[in-house]
């Protein structure tokens, strides 16, 4: 039998959408499993700011529910703006974000949470680097 490789914000999406009490043995051995699954995967602090970006609860709202960027930061291209940082990271986000062909920011904007997950070449590291990203030229509240 193939394996399947699932991390956790795959497994919380699946389990949201399980019924919590199931009729069948195998709904509730599949709950349980994946319910196991998900506690033994441990993050690291640091995507701890980000909780709601891992709550499946959120897995279907679009990324501007979350983050409120300016018209003009929402106008940049994905390599501008995530040109502008340090970090090696951003040259896979660009990458990864050009290949989904997600050129803009107001693009990314519009993804929800689970399409964000489902990008390939983007992991946990370059998740959280997206995040930080946008929260340093989010609008400020008044």
């Amino acid at each position: 039998m193939a394996k399947i490789s699932l991390d956790v914000s795959h497994l919380q999406y699946i389990l949201a959408h399980l019924p919590v009490v199931s009729d069948t043995a195998i709904g509730k051995q599949a709950r349980n499993i994946i319910e196991k699954s998900i506690s033994s995967i441990h993050r690291s602090n640091e995507s701890q700011e980000f909780d709601w970006f891992y709550d499946p609860h959120n897995q279907d709202e679009p990324l501007k529910k979350f983050i409120k960027l300016p018209m003009s930061v929402q106008l940049l291209h994905v390599s501008e703006f995530f040109g502008e940082f340090s970090d090696p990271v951003y040259i896979r986000v660009i990458n990864a974000l050009e290949g989904r062909n997600c050129q803009y920011i107001h693009h990314l904007m519009a993804l929800t949470i689970f399409q964000i997950s489902c990008t390939r070449r983007l992991g946990d590291r370059s998740h959280l680097a997206i995040l930080r990203a946008l929260e340093q030229k989010k609008e400020p509240l008044c």
